[in-house]
């Protein structure tokens, strides 16, 4: 592969990737009105193997209509901040009715390290070659074979 088709190739994937996030932005807008009302897109980095689990969270959220301000992937696990300090101590329904939001949140953002954010798949924390991603085998072997390919 030429250095312009590798560069082609990337730039195919991140604009896929901007595509797949922009769909599951405006979707989750009219299924989750409460917690992604003051969302902006620039604010909104759901990895695509995070996207059951992040669901399952806002689901949590709605029904507590508590609003969020930013979801994104950072040094290989989920970050969740909420649009007000009050609502971090908000006792949430359903069977998380004996918890405040700051900590359901915190045993989602914990569990999200345990999650491919690729697939989906059960995964670990992965540091090579320069990442922090939470990643199952199967993803790490196709990083390294993709990193060898465009950086060999």
């Amino acid at each position: 592969m030429t250095k312009e088709e590798i560069a082609q190739e990337v730039k195919r994937q991140w604009e896929a990737e901007a595509e797949r996030i922009n769909t599951l932005y405006n979707s989750w807008k009219v299924v989750y009105p409460n917690v992604m009302s003051v969302i902006s897109r620039d604010s909104f980095d759901v990895p695509l193997g995070w996207v059951g689990h992040v669901g399952n969270l806002f689901s949590v959220l709605e029904e507590g209509e508590i609003a969020i301000r930013q979801v994104k992937e950072k040094l290989g696990s989920l970050r969740l901040y909420l649009d007000d300090v009050e609502s971090y101590n908000k006792i949430l329904p359903q069977a998380f009715s004996f918890l405040p939001c700051s900590e359901v949140i915190s045993a989602f953002e914990i569990i999200s390290a345990y999650i491919c954010e690729r697939c989906g798949s059960s995964g670990k924390l992965n540091t090579e070659k320069n990442y922090i991603q939470t990643l199952c085998y199967t993803c790490v072997e196709v990083r390294e074979s993709t990193y060898n390919t465009y950086y060999r």
